[in-house]
């Protein structure tokens, strides 16, 4: 049983994991007076889920969700519907960035406060121009991401006042313990990374806590964590490193994925 104090910490945490709703909530629409949310991809994937439901049904946001996506149609829409916050995968600013630059230009973008970016790594290049763009068009960085799993859910975002602080942090994914705590071990000798050094990642979360795999026996469930300092941490298959400011950096996998 995980004590109701630790419960409570980690529904925390986990609310403290949405803090990119922060710069677009506190800069409503000046006609609606409301924030504004665009949703160009598929509505059921759980990226998604996680900007339209809190948004919508949290804050009572303005939902403008598109039929397919399409990359013009999404500069176009962030000028006509006054969007303040935009749901996206890496492919989608890809295909934003690749736009003549006469077409990018035409676009009012200084709605738009947090564009978040999920669902898959962004190389640093890609979150660099597509700041650079915004930054032209609408007056302001807006990158912002997080690194989530199914099990974890939401971990340690990435915001713009991070890297605006110090550039470096571009290339992390997000401040440890903004939804989750992350434990970095070196997989020869078990004990916990110092800063700087690459280690498997650890995760434990409002998620993970209560954790179980339906069809499968307990055993394989608890194959899939280890006790740190008397808790129990998720393997997320991943290989980072947690520099001193606390900012997480991933650099590779353990685990193969289809």
């Amino acid at each position: 049983l995980v004590p109701f104090g630790e419960y409570l910490k980690y529904i925390l945490m986990e609310v403290g994991g949405f803090t990119f709703y922060y710069d677009a909530y506190h800069h409503t629409d000046k006609i609606s007076h409301n924030m504004r949310i665009l949703i160009p991809a598929p509505m059921n994937h759980a990226a998604t889920t996680a900007a339209w439901v809190f948004g919508f049904l949290l804050l009572g946001s303005t939902i403008v969700p598109m039929r397919r996506f399409d990359p013009e149609g999404v500069l176009k829409l962030i000028e006509e519907e006054r969007i303040s916050l935009i749901n996206t995968i890496p492919t989608m600013l890809f295909r934003i960035l690749a736009l003549p630059d006469d077409v990018k230009r035409k676009y009012d973008l200084s709605s738009v406060y947090t564009g978040i970016c999920a669902g898959a790594p962004c190389p640093v290049e890609t979150k660099k121009a597509i700041n650079e763009l915004f930054i032209r068009q609408g007056g302001r960085a807006v990158y912002t991401e997080y690194e989530a799993s199914t099990e974890t859910g939401v971990a340690d975002p990435l915001i713009p006042r991070d890297y605006i602080e110090n550039p470096k942090r571009l290339e992390s994914t997000g401040k440890v313990g903004r939804g989750t705590d992350q434990v970095n071990i070196d997989p020869e000798t078990g004990e916990v990374c110092p800063p700087n050094v690459e280690g498997e990642i650890w995760r434990r979360s409002i998620g993970t806590i209560f954790l179980r795999y339906g069809g499968v026996p307990e055993e394989e469930t608890r194959k899939m964590f280890r006790v740190i300092d008397g808790k129990e941490y998720f393997d997320e298959g991943l290989i980072g490193y947690v520099d001193e400011d606390g900012f997480s950096y991933l650099t590779g996998r353990k685990k193969d994925l289809i």
